[in-house]
């Protein structure tokens, strides 16, 4: 499910509605950054961390129905 643009919103019950459904989809909590340094070459635990991360974007993503499952 992507998020689309908003329907035309005629009345301030219809953009509380709106806007409520809105933020129960994206209410998906934070994804903490990755504070992180990397060696020079880069250690298996060090890329690990990485994908883990963006495994962890992709699903705030698809929870949000930003991207598709």
């Amino acid at each position: 499910m992507k998020l689309q643009t908003p329907p035309l919103l005629r009345d301030e019950r219809q953009k509380a509605e709106y806007f409520e459904a809105l933020n129960r989809r994206t209410d998906i909590g934070a994804v903490a950054n990755l504070n992180q340094t990397i060696s020079n070459p880069p250690t298996q635990a060090e890329v690990q961390a990485i994908s883990n991360k963006v495994d962890q974007l992709l699903a705030a993503m698809r929870a949000a129905g930003i991207m598709e499952p």
